[in-house]
């Protein structure tokens, strides 16, 4: 049995109705045989939508089907129409593939022809994959009782046709749109857009994406720009979550959220006995899920083996400072040698305080008391070594790594690709963020985005799947592999983290002893952290216990109750 038209909660089969998962149910209830293939060439025909068995392709299944074919999601209708009689080309051919082979072989053909297309890969199978049956023969074999819902579907079919070879143009149809928010790098933008686009000519879609700092893409969501899918930054995310800004997502969760979590963005999802951390990014606002993790990020210590590398090492060592303490008794934070290279920290604008309260958490300290001993030190520590260091921000962070009197950053892993992408990876020793001083692990700033869809969305269930598509280990292994970024998805991440070479155990260490911003961290307080970490650094201010004193009545005014 074969469909091509509209379908959603069921085949549209116009003036006769929606012919859906009940009316499915209900004539095969009694049937004495039931379709071998059925394939429903539509939007959704091969989507779960929401449980496992669900929709037009569970019905079918759980009714006695034997195979059901379609595409997980919205698919243009010439590009089903192509993928669909490569399908029955193969499946027919040379007395009759199984529909898994015929399936295998429409995408390989499909893929040779159209490499950089993502339509074979929305076509999913349900049925056992080893199950043979004869071609010749088999559209005889339809149950008598559904001749005439055949016949109303071939009608829509032809119909169908007709449009498709109609002299209508493309120009004159009405394009579907979608803009897409994003806070990225030029060259994680570009691969990005790349993406976005074979998702486009997928679906007969429209993707504009706007790039904007953080900060700008955050104010752009309470302001109600008109928008339809952004890329939150999950340090950020406090400032949206919001039902009034958000969509609810809790309807597809099941299908948006990655079954092997890397880590755990909701408390009360995290398996018993996981070793993954367990983290508490709080997506959801009053029972609502308004985000779905995205991508992650975490801090690195990048070391140059070389030139200002020997001026990092202890007079006596020949091994990476360990400490924040090994680094302020290196030769280059006591300026001892001339042109001595310098130490590059993403600290630059708001990234200043994000850097102050990772410092103070490695040194075991609260955040939230500048003045308990942790706090004076760590202010101590900036207003002594880092009123020379160069400090970066989000953008330019990689490019100041590659200067050859630097010679070490504090930066993101996404580093690893503008030095991979210049042939210098192999020039740097990688540390898992720095502990504080011996007795402590090594702890920095775990980041990343989450995507979410904004209420002023025109069109949230395009907007859902576009997320899905971003979301599919195809994707993320892609957007991994050229960018370096951590899928969210720990099985995805197994297979790709040799990206990463001998530094594997680094990054993966490196996540362990990573986290977020703690909740309690809203725009008011960033704003205060980043004040406090130019005064600390600013040698004509107040000494630091005096900085601690004057903004710790600020803090706590931001943080008592309301």
């Amino acid at each position: 049995m074969h469909f091509a038209g509209e379908s959603d909660h069921g085949w549209d089969l116009g003036p006769e109705g929606v012919f859906g998962p009940e009316d499915i149910r209900g004539a095969l209830r009694d049937a004495v045989r039931r379709p071998r293939l059925v394939f429903s060439n539509s939007c959704y025909g091969g989507s779960p939508r929401g449980t496992e068995l669900a929709g037009v392709a569970g019905a079918f299944m759980k009714s006695g089907a034997t195979h059901v074919i379609g595409p997980a999601v919205r698919i243009d209708d010439d590009h089903a129409a192509r993928f669909s009689e490569l399908f029955y080309r193969y499946f027919f051919a040379a007395g009759g593939h199984s529909p898994a082979q015929g399936l295998l072989e429409a995408r390989q053909s499909y893929i040779r022809t159209h490499p950089a297309s993502t339509v074979p890969f929305l076509y999913r199978l349900f049925g056992d994959p080893r199950n043979h049956p004869a071609a010749s023969g088999f559209m005889k074999k339809v149950p008598r009782f559904l001749v005439p819902a055949v016949a109303a579907v071939s009608i829509v079919a032809a119909a169908l046709h007709v449009l498709l070879d109609s002299p209508f143009t493309p120009a004159q149809r009405e394009v579907p749109h979608l803009k897409f928010l994003v806070s990225l790098g030029s060259s994680e933008h570009a691969v990005l857009k790349q993406i976005a686009d074979s998702f486009g000519t997928a679906h007969g879609v429209s993707i504009e994406v706007v790039n904007e700092d953080p900060d700008t893409a955050a104010a752009m969501l309470n302001r109600g720009d008109s928008l339809d899918v952004a890329s939150v930054d999950i340090n950020r995310f406090a400032r949206v979550r919001n039902p009034e800004i958000l969509s609810d997502l809790s309807p597809r969760e099941r299908l948006l959220l990655v079954q092997d979590p890397l880590i755990v963005s909701d408390r009360d999802a995290a398996p018993p006995g996981d070793t993954t951390p367990v983290f508490t990014w709080n997506l959801k606002e009053r029972g609502k899920r308004l985000a779905v993790p995205f991508r992650l990020i975490v801090r690195l210590l990048f070391v140059k083996k070389s030139g200002g590398f020997g001026y990092l090492l202890d007079r006596d060592s020949s091994s990476p400072p360990a400490t924040w303490q090994d680094l302020a008794a290196s030769p280059a934070f006591r300026r001892e040698a001339p042109e001595a290279p310098r130490l590059s920290i993403m600290a630059a604008g708001s990234d200043g305080g994000l850097f102050l309260w990772e410092c103070i958490r490695a040194a075991g300290g609260d955040p939230a008391y500048l003045s308990s001993p942790a706090g004076i030190d760590v202010l101590q520590f900036c207003r002594r070594n880092l009123s020379d260091a160069y400090r970066a921000d989000w953008r330019n962070a990689s490019t100041l790594l590659r200067m050859h009197h630097v010679a070490a950053g504090w930066s993101w892993n996404i580093a690893f690709a503008a030095l991979a992408n210049h042939g210098m990876l192999a020039d740097f020793e990688v540390l898992p963020g720095l502990a504080w001083d011996s007795t402590r692990p090594p702890f920095s700033l775990l980041g990343g985005e989450v995507l979410a869809v904004p209420r002023t969305c025109r069109n949230d269930s395009l907007a859902q799947e576009f997320i899905a598509f971003l979301l599919h280990p195809e994707i993320q292994r892609r957007l991994a592999r050229q960018l370096f970024w951590i899928p969210v998805s720990g099985r995805v991440f197994n297979t790709v983290k040799d990206i990463y070479g001998p530094h594997v155990p680094i990054v993966e260490e490196a996540l362990q002893y990573a986290h977020p911003l703690p909740p309690w961290w809203g725009p008011d307080i960033h704003s205060q952290f980043t004040r406090i970490f130019e005064a600390c650094i600013n040698r004509q201010a107040p000494p630091p216990a005096d900085i601690a004193r004057l903004f710790q009545p600020r803090l706590d005014s931001l943080l008592s109750p309301k």
